[in-house]
């Protein structure tokens, strides 16, 4: 798994793609099954431990702490999970940011 040490660098690919990737990792299926409007649970059958492993996955790349993010029951679907996740991971680059400024 690539590790992103520095998360002020532009991704090699744009954040939600890389997420939805992850969720396809993690859930075995084919990325055209994870769509905006897919339910994590009921669609990509999505269980509470695959949604920590996501979690863990999602830390672990772009080296930030979910630890407050919504849980699974308050999630309904893929687009959500992911406008959750990027906004992290945005926070996080911000943060960065404004430490070398």
């Amino acid at each position: 798994m690539l590790l992103r040490t520095d998360v002020t660098k532009i991704p090699e690919q744009p954040i939600d793609q890389r997420i939805r990737e992850l969720i396809a990792d993690e859930m075995s299926t084919d990325i055209e099954n994870v769509t905006d409007n897919a339910h994590l649970v009921h669609d990509l059958g999505v269980d509470s431990l695959d949604y920590i492993e996501l979690i863990i996955r999602c830390e672990e790349e772009w080296e930030i702490d979910l630890d407050d993010l919504e849980d699974l029951e308050d999630i309904a679907d893929v687009d959500q999970t992911v406008r959750s996740f990027i906004a992290r991971v945005e926070e996080r680059i911000n943060a960065d940011a404004q430490k070398k400024s």
